[in-house]
């Protein structure tokens, strides 16, 4: 038994072909939106984000304080100064939204999250979000240092290397802290972005627990979206061997 396509009205026509990709499309968008975790989260726009044992995942928005700061280069009096203005109250530019928006220059930013661990949990992920998240874009500087345990996490400037594909770099957007409990932490990044194209972040900061949960779980969104594209390859494909027969 043949099955054949024709260009007819009386048969599956290109035209009712796209309307069909596009309702499934459609349909898929709607699954991956209810499979997306639905926690609310009240902003605070406190100094400390407060980490507590009833949440695993937090959202940086409202706790990442940006300076956009193209004259100043990092070196340790530009940092401490810096720093210092921070803890005087003199803060940057709170972010309000989940996505960071950094632009397509190659411009540094300077950037604060402060974060107090009431938990019992010492180990956490600091994420820059994947493309489903709203990540998009290249880093091609990133300097990340803990001013309270005074350890670095990250230096590609030192080491001239990319951060994403560096070994302490988790799937190449996100990596490990260690905040230990009852303890603050003032987290600082210098970011500069890769010229030529947006770079857009969805930083969150999760238990190493959340994030494995997270990157292994086959009903992740990300997971989910991949799959559906294998799929809709292998129907044209099938759709186009058909109609050779």
């Amino acid at each position: 038994m043949k099955v054949i396509l024709l260009n007819n009205n009386n048969n599956f026509t290109r035209t009712q072909g796209l309307a069909a990709l596009f309702c499934l499309v459609a349909l898929w968008v709607a699954v991956l939106a209810m499979a997306a975790p639905a926690k609310a989260q009240v902003r605070d726009f406190t100094s400390y984000l407060s980490l507590n044992d009833d949440q695993d995942i937090y959202s940086l928005g409202g706790h990442m304080y940006v300076t956009r700061d193209p004259g100043k280069p990092l070196n340790f009096e530009n940092y401490k100064i810096f720093i210092d203005r921070h803890m005087a109250g003199h803060h940057g530019n709170a972010v309000e939204d989940d996505i960071l928006n950094l632009g397509a220059q190659d411009e540094p930013y300077w950037i604060i999250l402060a974060a107090e661990n009431k938990s019992w949990t010492d180990r956490w992920v600091l994420s820059f979000g994947e493309h489903m998240d709203g990540q998009a874009g290249l880093i091609k500087d990133l300097f990340i240092y803990d001013n309270t345990s005074q350890k670095t996490y990250v230096n590609t400037i030192k080491s001239g290397s990319n951060p994403y594909i560096k070994t302490n770099m988790l799937n190449g957007h996100a990596l490990n802290l260690e905040i230990q409990r009852g303890q603050k932490a003032l987290i600082f990044l210098y970011i500069v972005p890769e010229a030529g194209f947006p770079l857009t972040l969805a930083p969150h900061l999760m238990t190493e627990q959340a994030y494995a949960d997270k990157m292994f779980n086959i009903f992740s969104p990300g997971l989910m979206l991949n799959l559906f594209f294998m799929m809709m390859i292998g129907f044209f494909l099938a759709a186009v061997l058909f109609r050779r027969m």
